[in-house]
């Protein structure tokens, strides 16, 4: 994948410094600038996951956790149907808008 890379706030000095070093080399500016910011990653590894893992625990220690089955059951229950009493069918004439059951400004009559 293809991006972009915008760095501001440069001297001028050190554009034309970039500028001549790339044409040293036989390059554009912009495969200059690759270049540069291609080698010193060359050699850097990504850390293990489980590594970057034991990292977030270490970040996160003394945060109040929330369980996930705790997550999930409060998910479970915000999607749960309403009792038939109210119905949760835009058919009926209710309709879930930003979490909370509205009643349309009209009800549509069943067949």
């Amino acid at each position: 994948m293809a991006g972009s890379l915008h760095v501001r706030n440069l001297d001028d000095e050190q554009i034309a410094r970039l500028k001549r070093r790339a044409a040293r080399h036989g390059r554009s500016a912009e495969a200059g600038h690759r270049e540069i910011l291609r080698h010193p990653l060359a050699d850097e590894e990504e850390p293990p996951f489980d590594t970057l893992a034991a990292d977030l625990r270490k970040l996160t220690k003394r945060r109040k956790q929330t369980p996930a089955e705790i997550v999930l059951r409060e998910g479970r229950d915000e999607r749960r149907p309403r009792p038939s009493s109210t119905p949760a069918l835009p058919s009926n004439g209710w309709s879930k808008r930003r979490g909370r059951y509205r009643h349309w400004p009209f009800v549509v009559a069943r067949s």
